[in-house]
């Protein structure tokens, strides 16, 4: 049955007349991944600028210091890098071959999950929050696991390029997305630093939560054998943020504190861990007699 189905559906495609114009799907996808990088960029514009929401919306026992959304800015610079290495063709196999629509789906849910955080919508926001996480997650895991080098290999100059503008956004983008996802939970369903004190079960979630971020923090130090110093980077900034921010509740602060000095560690110990990997191997020296 499916078979003869498949059959009659082949031979309806080739009665069918070629379209008079089709585009390829290297173009399609380099022009959608600068479309929408473009539309993105102009929201937060729009955002920050235009729109102005109150910062924080909602301030939870969770609430960082406004200077860490300066993230956002760096993430978008180096994207536009990913937009310019896209055209490399050493940059296929990540960007053509392994993220593919990814980057587009991207862009829309990190658009819709601004549009309804800024609005107060928050357990829309979070549900968005859990997608966009989910997303870069993918994105994330297929370039630094699936992504095969391109031939002939790319030369050193680009392979630099495809760790400052594919491989270090993304990864900065996946730590920040986890994070984004936790102060979302908290602005929907946990308590207005402003209107409620801080009970037993507040300061327990709290408590799960930056212990969450000290695990991914480590989880990025030990990743592979140079870990990511990128995810440990974003982790730890944004625990020291929250201890800066997080003052009238001294068992929120001096947590944050802890977390954030043992997170530094794990800063330390993967900075180590990539120069030793990123340096070049000494000659081996011969012993004259």
């Amino acid at each position: 049955m499916s078979s003869t189905l498949s059959s009659q559906l082949s031979s309806l495609r080739s009665r069918l007349p070629p379209l008079p114009f089709q585009l390829p799907y290297q173009f399609t996808l380099k022009l959608s991944n600068i479309v929408v990088y473009l539309t993105l960029c102009l929201f937060h514009v729009w955002n920050s600028f235009i729109y102005r929401p109150e910062y924080p919306a909602k301030e939870t026992y969770l609430t960082p210091g406004k200077y860490v959304f300066w993230i956002w800015p760096v993430i978008h610079l180096l994207l536009i890098g990913y937009c310019v290495v896209q055209f490399l063709p050493s940059a296929r196999p990540f960007i053509i071959d392994t993220i593919r629509y990814r980057f587009v789906l991207l862009g829309f849910i990190n658009a819709a999950y601004l549009y309804f955080q800024i609005r107060k919508w928050y357990i829309l926001a979070f549900l968005l929050s859990i997608a966009l996480s989910s997303t870069v997650s993918s994105i994330y895991y297929l370039i630094r696991t699936r992504a095969k080098p391109s031939n002939p290999p790319p030369t050193r100059h680009e392979e630099l390029f495809i760790e400052i503008w594919i491989k270090l956004p993304f990864s900065l983008y996946h730590a920040w997305s986890l994070v984004l996802g936790l102060l979302t939970m908290f602005q929907a369903f946990g308590k207005d630093i402003h209107k409620e004190h801080a009970g037993a079960w507040t300061k327990v979630f709290v408590l799960l939560s930056l212990t969450f971020l000290l695990l991914t923090s480590f989880g990025y130090a030990y990743a592979s054998e140079a870990g990511d110093l990128a995810g440990t980077v974003i982790i730890t900034y944004v625990l020291w943020a929250i201890f800066e921010h997080q003052q009238s509740i001294h068992f929120i602060h001096w947590s944050a504190l802890v977390f954030a000095i043992f997170s530094s560690f794990s800063v330390i110990k993967t900075a180590i861990s990539t120069v030793r990997v990123v340096q070049p191997n000494p000659l081996p020296t011969r012993l004259v007699r």
